[in-house]
């Protein structure tokens, strides 16, 4: 190979490389920018999302169990109010909120706010709503049912009969 060939062999490999160079230098400027896309997404995902509604920390524990009742529009569990309070108040367990939901669900029952359904005849299948919910036979319309997974099924357990 003559030194002409050589030189113009050279001078063709360079521009050949520099070609590479400037696509994997596009290709790596590609990757950061969606590197650093998929980072962002991550974080917001992490991020828990701030509901701009009308729940406030400092309502009264009647109001925060009407405000969940408007939100969700269904007969519900304790609880269930329990985890929807929890979910907006970590600091409280979701223990204590079924222990401060329990008797002021009673007193809306009083006042007529509230009505109490039991399914099987077991206190622990109660679910609330309002009475506007229930058809007039007393059965919950079908658009505001509970969710099913609050429901427990149990034989009967009792070892003597009466």
């Amino acid at each position: 190979m003559s030194t002409d060939q050589q030189q113009t062999l050279v001078k063709l490999l360079v521009k050949e490389r520099d070609a590479y160079l400037a696509k994997a230098n596009s290709i790596s400027q590609t990757i950061e920018i969606l590197e650093q896309s998929m980072t962002r997404s991550i974080l917001k995902a992490d991020t828990p999302k701030i509901v701009n509604d009308d729940y406030n920390t400092d309502m009264s524990i009647k109001n925060k169990i009407l405000f969940f009742f408007k939100q969700e529009q269904r007969f519900m569990h304790a609880r269930k109010l329990a985890e929807l309070a929890n979910a907006r108040e970590p600091s409280i367990t979701v223990k204590k909120f079924s222990s401060r939901f329990s008797t002021i669900l009673s007193t809306l029952k009083r006042e007529g706010k509230l009505v109490k359904y039991v399914i099987n005849k077991q206190n622990n299948n109660t679910f609330w709503g309002s009475p506007k919910w229930l058809d007039s036979h007393g059965q919950i319309l079908s658009e505001y049912k509970y969710d099913e997974k609050y429901v427990k099924v149990t034989g009967n357990t009792d070892q003597f009969e009466l």
